[in-house]
């Protein structure tokens, strides 16, 4: 594989893959379950190193660590991590990320984002010039423990819970993508705690209500319905077989 040289300088991609992924039910971490014959997280790592970031970093656990011998040969930078909650996982990796800027994105949702989308997800945000941005997406499913509210490009709340799952689909849903000003993340980060809702962890979307709590403008990214697939059952998984099929022409 050739890599381009760093077009993004200022922004650093972070891949959060740390969870234990047990309701999958496969014998190797979720990230590496393969969907249309490669791991779930390659092509994510594929496209961030083809659009030259900074870094690439990459948060594991001891439940993950296959991860790290299974891309030994990329330029990875690797952050261990208990598996606390996706919010726990992206300030350890802050803790080497240099650039002003970054993305975060999980391993079991990004299958099929693009080049483009990602592209598209740098320059609004920069554009914007402001300090958070969530990727959401919109769903047919009637599961959604968060539906955002948005209106010109900007997040206004979140529905949450019962409020959430009453909400008739097609409804947004966070798509497990952000883009952010790293040390106004950091700081957010700070003032999140461990949430019972997610078994005691510490939630990244926890960063929105931060934001919002404080007057802050969040944007809202609309990513493609076909872009976004969340994994976390077999159901789920042979749904993004079907996906990845289709998507090749198969």
């Amino acid at each position: 594989m050739q890599h381009s040289l760093p077009s993004l300088p200022n922004w650093t991609l972070v891949i959060l893959a740390a969870g234990k992924g047990s309701r999958l039910g496969k014998p190797v971490p979720k990230p590496l379950v393969e969907v249309g014959g490669k791991p779930l997280m390659q092509p994510i790592v594929e496209t961030g190193l083809a659009m030259g970031f900074h870094r690439v970093v990459v948060v594991i656990s001891e439940h993950t660590a296959q991860i790290k011998d299974h891309f030994s040969h990329l330029p990875l930078v690797y952050v261990t991590a208990e598996p606390k909650g996706t919010g726990y996982a992206v300030a350890k990796a802050l803790e080497h990320v240099e650039t002003p800027y970054f993305i975060v994105s999980g391993a079991d949702d990004s299958y099929f984002y693009t080049k483009e989308m990602l592209t598209g997800l740098v320059q609004f945000h920069e554009k914007e010039n402001i300090p958070l941005t969530m990727g959401y997406c919109v769903t047919h499913s009637t599961h959604a423990a968060e539906v955002p509210e948005h209106r010109g490009g900007r997040i206004t709340r979140i529905r949450q819970d019962q409020e959430a799952f009453q909400t008739p689909p097609p409804k947004d849903i966070p798509a497990g993508l952000y883009a952010g000003k790293t040390e106004w993340v950091k700081e957010a980060l700070t003032q999140v705690g461990e949430d019972a809702r997610y078994k005691g962890e510490v939630p990244l979307p926890g960063i929105v209500h931060v934001g919002l709590a404080q007057g802050d403008e969040i944007g809202a990214f609309k990513v493609p319905e076909e872009q976004w697939h969340g994994v976390n059952t077999p159901e789920e998984l042979a749904k993004a077989e079907e996906k990845a099929q289709r998507l090749a022409g198969n």
